[in-house]
């Protein structure tokens, strides 16, 4: 094709000569052409034929908007028509090649006196690395949205810029509270928790991992937290942002507090049957042991008298700060509290959970349990175990108090602390046996004081 005069004239200005303009025309490793007014090719470089699989002839025979794909037909001509003398436009299309199949490729065309001049990258592989990488975006915008942990993203700053919606649903926020805002600003009871790990990520560009953090967010069914705060990296390898991630541990934490709670009041009961083995009991000690197991204030045995008609608080032990009561529930007239007396006698627990929803029914131990200290709210929460003999007389009762607050007692420590009163009923009768035999040899002794000569056996049945 021959130049304009006008065309040459840019060459010039560019300080290429036509030569220059020739050899890279043919050189480049990019496609290079002339389209006509006409809407044809008037010249390609051998790209073309190389990257597309069309011969010159075959290009050159079909108007070049024929080539790209339909979807982008109007989008290219409304593109090359905003192309004016000296002015670069820039486009991209899908351009079909020789196989059937479309080829992405990058325009960059100017207007010359008889049509365009334009160059072409193909970009194809860079569109597929683009649509991998909006999937993979794709993919990590939905875990980040609906993973079930709270999940965000701060600056250096510290302030939110992406929240999922678990750590709304937590929060209670809304998203635009997030963003653009601190710790302090959006979470001000979970930010003492959190600002230091932050902190310290910030400063040291280390990760901190899975700390436990208890926090006064008033959520008291998610009071306990697992948190994994980490720097974040751009492609350079820049520290560009800092990753929160938090998990609601509270079941969990719950549940390992429960085995060492089942484990230690275990380790309790099984402390003092080693006691009663060996023989070396105090009742004292056997109640520190069960209150500190079972986490009550303050522990103590009663005993009856023989008609049940008396009960006096036989030993006592009290948690620091917990004032003693044994000294006032001596010589108790069991009448004031004859609706206790009955569910013991029946070998039932009394398990009061919260004092001041007593009924009626036990009007008299309500007065009882108040007159036992100036403070009527000392005892907020009960639970008492019968003691009963093998023969089921109601010897007494083992009691537990808790002062601080109203509480649940656990059905697997009333079971624990009944197997504890019934090593104290069988201590007590082996005791009372011993007493017993005791008086026995002393009958025996003091009789062969008064009558030292045996008496003569008149047969053998009277040794039997």
């Amino acid at each position: 094709m021959e130049k304009s005069e006008k065309e040459k004239t840019q060459m010039t200005e560019l300080n290429l000569t036509e030569s220059e303009i020739e050899a890279y025309f043919d050189l480049s490793a990019d496609l290079f052409c002339w389209i006509g007014s006409d809407g044809y090719f008037e010249k390609l470089n051998g790209q073309w034929e190389n990257i597309l699989g069309w011969t010159s002839l075959e290009s050159l025979s079909e108007p070049w908007i024929d080539f790209v794909h339909p979807d982008d037909a109007e989008a290219t001509l409304s593109a090359i028509k905003q192309c004016g003398a000296g002015k670069l436009c820039q486009f991209e299309n899908r351009y079909r090649h020789k196989n059937g199949l479309y080829r992405w490729l990058s325009w960059k065309a100017t207007r010359t006196e008889n049509g365009w001049c334009a160059l072409a990258k193909d970009i194809t592989a860079n569109k597929r690395l683009e649509r991998q990488m909006s999937r993979q975006q794709e993919r990590l915008n939905a875990f980040f949205t609906s993973a079930p942990v709270g999940m965000a993203i701060l600056d250096k700053q510290l302030r939110f810029v992406q929240v999922n919606q678990t750590l709304l649903a937590v929060s209670g926020v809304a998203a635009p509270v997030y963003f653009g805002k601190t710790f302090r600003e959006v979470l001000p009871q979970l930010a003492p928790a959190v600002e230091p790990l932050l902190q310290r990520v910030l400063a040291s560009g280390a990760p901190a991992l899975n700390a436990e953090l208890s926090t006064g967010l008033d959520l008291p069914a998610r009071s306990t937290w697992q948190a994994s705060i980490f720097p974040i990296q751009d492609e350079e390898g820049q520290f560009k942002s800092i990753g929160l991630i938090l998990v609601e541990i509270t079941s969990r934490v719950q549940a390992q507090e429960a085995l060492r709670y089942r484990l230690a009041v275990e380790e309790a009961v099984a402390h003092i049957s080693r006691l009663f083995v060996w023989g070396q009991v105090s009742l004292n000690k056997v109640l520190e042991i069960l209150a500190e197991a079972v986490a009550a204030n303050r522990a103590y045995i009663f005993e009856f008298s023989e008609d049940g008609t008396r009960a006096h608080n036989t030993h006592e032990w009290c948690a620091p700060g917990t004032p003693p009561h044994a000294a006032r529930l001596q010589e108790l007239d069991t009448a004031q509290f004859i609706w206790w007396a009955q569910q013991l006698s029946r070998g039932q627990n009394i398990i009061i959970s919260d004092m001041s929803a007593l009924s009626g029914k036990a009007a008299g131990e309500k007065n009882m349990l108040a007159s036992r200290t100036p403070r009527p709210s000392d005892v907020r929460s009960l639970l008492a175990i019968p003691i009963h003999s093998t023969t089921g007389t109601l010897l007494g009762f083992i009691g537990f108090d808790d002062t601080e607050k109203c509480r649940s007692w656990l059905p697997e420590d009333v079971r624990a602390l009944r197997v504890v009163s019934q090593m104290i009923s069988s201590d007590w009768e082996a005791q009372q046996a011993k007493a017993e035999l005791s008086q026995v040899h002393r009958t025996l002794r003091e009789r062969n004081l008064c009558d030292p000569e045996p008496l003569p056996l008149r047969s053998e049945s009277e040794l039997l």
